[in-house]
């Protein structure tokens, strides 16, 4: 997407937030680009890997769409979701844009179930409004117009100095440039739910560029009455979200525990036992599989009002 080669910052310095007010994305390398070179070790996966897969399309033998086709006659081009609840998006009028039906399926696979059938429509802006930001790459937050489904490189490791090549420094989230404030920024821009842009009130930031300080414009609730509230899954994000964004506590952050191109948080099990392990794990478990001390699955299970489900 981009011919040049525009030097980015130095590595460990982070990008000024000062002119976001009036810029919009910059042309970037797209995931294709990327992928001539790193084929071997990302490519394999990465179709399968779920942040490419945020919003994927759809294929006439997925239990969803056949569901919808035998029950309604109607068909999508895309579908949103996975495992608590999958949505049917199509391509809307609009440039850029997806149109998303009201009806859902609720999984797993050929035993889930169609709901909301009746009276069932395709809303034009729902999606733009709600969605877009943490399930497409490049949104324009006053339009919703995006310029790819799923999340692209760009999403996490910035518009990237082609210099990487030589020296890894000159990309976000690389293994030589892991700083914690940069990475807790990039992956809480989607997964610090409950916050919202205060330029614009969308449940994303505002044309969020990886090193930038999240805080210049996303606004999260950090106090403990509002963490308290939450369910697991989200508080432990919001817990090591505070304590190396407010607290100034590096010592974990949510690459300590997950392989996002591997999709799998094994890394996690070799962690030192710490009050962030109690949010989805019980204390008294004296040790020995982490998986048996998980909290029941009812308990665990993610809730989130933005997301409806």
């Amino acid at each position: 997407m981009r011919a040049d080669e525009q030097s980015g910052p130095p590595a460990n310095e982070s990008v000024s937030a000062d002119t976001r007010q009036t810029r919009s994305f910059p042309d970037y390398v797209t995931g294709d680009e990327c992928l001539f070179c790193h084929r071997r070790q990302i490519g394999p996966t990465w179709q399968s890997n779920p942040h490419q897969r945020t919003v994927r399309r759809a294929t006439p033998d997925d239990h969803a769409v056949r569901a919808l086709r035998n029950r309604t006659g109607d068909s999508a081009d895309f579908l949103m979701g996975s495992k608590r609840l999958i949505r049917f998006l199509r391509r809307s009028r609009q440039y850029g844009k997806l149109d998303l039906l009201t009806a859902v399926y609720r999984p797993p696979g050929a035993h889930g179930r169609l709901e909301s059938v009746q009276n069932r429509r395709w809303d034009s802006e729902k999606f733009a409004a709600q969605c877009a930001g943490c399930h497409t790459t490049a949104v324009d937050s006053q339009t919703g117009a995006f310029a790819a489904t799923g999340l692209d490189c760009f999403v996490c490791h910035g518009d990237v100095d082609l210099a990487h090549t030589n020296d890894t420094r000159h990309i976000f989230l690389s293994q030589t440039r892991r700083e914690p404030r940069p990475v807790v920024s990039v992956c809480g821009q989607c997964h610090l739910r409950g916050g919202k842009s205060r330029r614009t009130g969308r449940p994303w930031p505002d044309t969020f560029l990886p090193g930038e300080e999240l805080s210049a414009d996303f606004e999260v609730d950090f106090s403990d009455a509002a963490i308290a509230a939450l369910h697991p899954m989200d508080r432990h994000i919001f817990l090591n979200a505070r304590a190396v964004l407010i607290d100034g506590d590096e010592t974990t952050t949510c690459l300590s525990c997950h392989e996002v191109h591997a999709a799998d948080s094994a890394k996690h099990e070799s962690l030192n036992d710490g009050a962030l392990c109690a949010v989805c794990h019980r204390a008294d478990s004296g040790g020995g599989d982490l998986r048996e001390s998980l909290l029941p699955d009812n308990v665990l299970e993610e809730h989130s009002e933005i997301c409806e489900y």
